[in-house]
């Protein structure tokens, strides 16, 4: 037995999210929380390369744990760059307190609602995968993914995403995208059988084809080649997936274009977050895609 403290209706706030019902649609957004995010004070006499002190990095490790709270709930826009400045903590400069500064600014100028339709009984599953090559210090490298259902109609619902350091340093642009990939895959296959279990077996998504794209083509032709790649360790994950393939549990890798890739944003500074944001607002892909 639970107590419930409080019931709300079609409009209510939970964990700093803002959640609203109008018809067969769901919006959720931060507004209020990013309201509250208070920008970095920072002398402009300080050179950006001085390191920071005991108490400014305090600050910054703080101003990144509500950054990392947003990126995670409506801002995948934000969600490398956020990354990229934790990943250096131990030296970070007053350069990196200027990047947190301009976050917050961006997201309290860039405001992000995001929208859940009703798909009918009908969906799919939709991966974008993507990684970049040695971005991160010591030669690391950034992995990331976006889960989307999609309905008979075309439009689309977000599921998750992620954007999140390779679990090992990488040799090629080839074996980031691979592993990038194969946490996609393995995230959507657990999430197939979580929903599973919700829908009592009704709506039999562990059943469900996924379809993946990726914008890189040299792992589009290892998946689809006889030949094995050149590296044993990638052999593995390439396998893993060819085994996906033949077993229907992924019905396609597709390769796309870079400007096709809305997983973009979480691996790289500087990519537009445009896509993804629009995906996620209007719960629209690219006709192309469909």
């Amino acid at each position: 037995m639970f107590k419930v403290g409080k019931e709300s209706f079609e409009s209510f706030k939970y964990l700093g999210l803002d959640l609203s019902q109008e018809n067969e649609t769901i919006v959720l957004s931060q507004q209020d929380y990013v309201r509250m995010l208070k920008t970095v004070l920072i002398d402009k006499d300080r050179v950006k390369t001085s390191p920071l002190s005991s108490s400014e990095q305090t600050l910054l490790r703080s101003k990144i744990g509500q950054l990392f709270w947003l990126a995670r709930q409506t801002h995948p826009d934000i969600a490398f760059d956020v990354a990229a400045i934790s990943s250096k903590i131990k030296s970070s400069t007053i350069e990196d307190l200027k990047k947190v500064h301009k976050i917050i600014r961006k997201v309290q100028n860039d405001p992000v609602s995001l929208q859940f339709q009703n798909l009918g009984h009908n969906v799919k599953i939709i991966l974008f995968s993507d990684a970049s090559f040695g971005n991160l210090p010591d030669g690391e490298s950034q992995g990331g993914y976006v889960v989307l259902l999609m309905g008979d109609d075309g439009k689309v619902n977000q599921i998750t995403w992620q954007s999140k350091k390779l679990r090992r340093v990488v040799r090629s642009t080839l074996t980031s995208e691979a592993l990038a990939l194969a946490a996609g895959v393995d995230c959507v296959i657990s999430l197939a059988a979580l929903f599973k279990e919700l829908m009592h077996n009704e709506n039999d998504l562990m059943h469900t084809p996924v379809d993946c794209f990726v914008d890189n083509k040299d792992l589009y032709h290892a998946i689809y080649s006889d030949k094995p790649v050149g590296e044993k360790r990638l052999r593995v994950e390439i396998n893993a997936i060819k085994q996906l393939l033949q077993g229907g549990e992924l019905k396609k890798v597709k390769w796309i274009q870079t400007n096709e890739q809305i997983a973009n944003v979480l691996t790289k500074h500087g990519a537009s977050g445009q896509d993804i944001l629009c995906c996620f607002e209007k719960g629209l892909l690219n006709s192309r895609l469909l």
